[in-house]
């Protein structure tokens, strides 16, 4: 397992416009047997937004670090555009859903680089990361007790 949280059945819409660059979105109550974006409790979770669930024609895939509220609910600490797609404008009503990415078979740090972001590995939960790799000035790492973070290289 990875520091991505998942959960089966993520279906919802947007609540409200989201601008390219908005750090933070706004998803609507997930209904029927759907559920609700994960909350990544420390960790990071991502979602995929398209304009059309039958016939796509835009598609971004976020990662964020926390979610807030009761249905509406808030994605913050949103990183927009990865694994190879456009940070966008998207309007309410226009769909987001979890699915199985590349990022998340290879880890979201699959590169040398600097963790510009606190990294916490929650209880039941293992993570790995390829280096070299370390947290920026004044972040850190944190493993709960019963998880594990496996370095594969060196740590910056």
């Amino acid at each position: 397992m990875n520091i991505f949280k998942f959960d089966n059945n993520v279906l919802s819409s947007l609540a409200n416009n989201v601008s390219a660059g908005a750090s933070s979105i706004s998803v609507s109550a997930a209904t029927g047997v759907n559920k609700p974006p994960p909350d990544p409790d420390g960790g990071i979770a991502m979602l995929t937004l398209v304009d059309n669930l039958a016939n796509p024609t835009k598609m971004e895939i976020i990662y964020y670090t926390g979610r807030t509220g009761t249905g509406p609910y808030t994605l913050t600490g949103c990183l927009r555009g990865r694994e190879d797609t456009d940070d966008q404008s998207w309007s309410a009503g226009e769909f987001v859903f979890q699915d199985l990415t590349v990022g998340a078979m290879y880890g979201p740090f699959m590169h040398p680089q600097t963790i510009e972001q606190n990294m916490h590995v929650p209880a039941g939960f293992n993570a790995a990361l390829v280096g070299p790799v370390g947290p920026a000035e004044g972040k850190e790492f944190t493993v709960a007790e019963g998880a594990n973070l496996v370095i594969l290289g060196e740590l910056t």
